[in-house]
């Protein structure tokens, strides 16, 4: 895995992704036009596209959440259970 950011970790794991929006940003861009535009049609458009952008970033972090809680925790980092 040459990159560790959330979108790569989802991709490589095989999470998958409906967004068209390619990146943060993008994703930045196109809220600057959204605040910008006063074309209800493009704004409606935009905000749609920023939703489920938003959207697969949450559905990939979960994701990885749960993949890695899997794995449990590291050895050696948590103390010995007590008797």
């Amino acid at each position: 895995m040459p990159q560790l950011g959330l979108a790569q970790v989802a991709s490589y794991i095989a999470i998958p992704k409906i967004s068209r929006v390619h990146n943060g940003l993008e994703a930045l861009f196109m809220w600057q036009e959204y605040r910008g535009s006063r074309d209800e049609d493009k704004r409606v458009a935009l905000k749609t596209n920023l939703l489920e952008y938003n959207r697969d970033d949450l559905e990939a972090l979960v994701g990885v959440a749960e993949r890695m809680a899997a794995f449990g925790p590291p050895k050696g980092l948590l103390p010995a259970p007590s008797s």
